[in-house]
């Protein structure tokens, strides 16, 4: 009797210790789970509020009218939340969707820096009239609405009016982008003249006060402008430019 009672307590009490055991399994993995997730929160808020965050680390080249900030802005780095979980494809398609931005490469140098290079579209001139507000004209005919970032980058650009159809637009930028710089910012302003046998026909001002009528088919033409002008030493004269392949004349201004 007294041996089956104690086999009752012994069984008991091994009962009790494995039960401890269990529980102190248990809570060691709670207690490790716990501890592995305060530190993971615990780097993400270090690296979410490192002083030496991602825009600031970053380089970024082949900006121009794009500032660092809005191409950073554009790629989405300015949001460490939202950046810390981009690859780079998702950065590349975030730049492209940028109308300003041709093409990109980003390379990782580490997580908390990227090497971001771009190749901006070409800025032709700025479209004013009733209709539209100002806006860029791109070389691919893309319209950017004009805001005080741009501006003082594209002020010499010529200004063009009377332009309401995206066709005529479209045109007139593909155009103008076989223009170098250097002829772009000697051109005040362009006028339509008038539209006849599918073609649209411009009134060009020039910053020296000549004046040239040409077909936007032939705007290509004033690549040689300053050797044009070699034989019109004059200003304030028109010159006309019938096609691309034509020598251009002067005559009387008609408008």
């Amino acid at each position: 009797m007294n041996k089956s009672v104690k086999n009752v307590d012994t069984f008991i009490q091994d009962r009790k210790v494995k039960k401890q055991t269990e529980l102190i399994r248990l809570w060691t993995r709670r207690l490790i789970l716990i501890s592995l997730n305060a530190i993971v929160l615990g780097l993400v808020y270090i690296l979410m509020n490192e002083p030496n965050s991602r825009s600031e680390s970053s380089v970024v080249e082949g900006n121009y009218y794009l500032s660092k900030q809005a191409v950073l802005t554009s790629a989405q780095l300015n949001d460490e939340r939202l950046s810390m979980f981009l690859y780079v494809e998702d950065i590349h398609d975030n730049l492209i969707n940028d109308p300003l931005i041709k093409s990109s490469t980003i390379k990782i140098v580490n997580n908390r820096k990227f090497n971001i290079k771009i190749v901006e579209k070409k800025v032709v001139g700025i479209v004013q009239n009733i209709e539209i507000d100002p806006s860029l004209l791109l070389e691919d005919g893309t319209l950017v609405k004009l805001n005080a970032d741009l501006l003082h980058k594209t002020l010499s650009m010529p200004i063009i009016y009377d332009f309401n159809e995206t066709s005529d637009l479209v045109n007139i930028g593909q155009a103008m982008a076989q223009l170098d710089n250097e002829i772009l910012v000697i051109i005040s302003e362009i006028h339509l003249r008038d539209k006849r046998f599918n073609e649209t026909y411009l009134i060009i001002h020039m910053q020296d006060g000549n004046r040239v009528f040409i077909p936007v088919s032939a705007l290509k033409a004033l690549k040689n402008y300053y050797i044009m002008m070699q034989e019109y030493p004059m200003t304030n004269i028109c010159i006309y430019i019938d096609g691309a392949d034509t020598n251009p004349y002067q005559a009387e201004c008609i408008e």
